[in-house]
């Protein structure tokens, strides 16, 4: 099966920015993030007002529970599919719901202040106080 030169652009570009976390912040930058993504008005569009996520147990192939995971939803459909923990190495889920959870917030936010796929960085998961390695 042959993919058009697009398609492989777009997926590596997409791997090369979840990947790649920006580090150089400082908790201060993050609340003044968080601020701004609470008081943007969103324009009209379907994907502004329809998106959505679920949090889900993650487990392993012998049916253990491994942690969590969530979902982003774009009018019903099914867009992200997240059972690791963004931006960081490794195959590690989220420890708990509530990090999976406040992870899948931020991404909401921050996939309709752009309207495209979010990036979750490093720094985002420290600022939310997500554990990682």
């Amino acid at each position: 099966m042959v993919f058009p030169r697009h398609l492989i652009v777009f997926f590596v570009t997409f791997l090369l920015l979840v990947s790649c976390g920006d580090d150089s912040g400082t908790a201060s930058d993050s609340l003044r993030l968080n601020e701004r993504l609470e008081n943007v008005n969103y324009p009209d569009s379907a994907l502004a007002q329809d998106i959505t996520f679920k949090t889900f147990i993650v487990k392993d192939s012998l049916d253990k529970e491994k942690g969590w995971g969530y979902d982003l939803y774009v009018d019903g459909k099914r867009t992200i599919h997240q059972p690791l923990i963004p931006a960081v190495p490794g195959n590690d889920a989220f420890a708990t719901e509530k990090d999976a959870k406040i992870t899948g917030e931020l991404a909401v936010q921050k996939m309709k202040l752009t309207g495209s796929f979010p990036t979750i960085s490093i720094h985002d998961l420290d600022s939310l106080g997500i554990k990682h390695q």
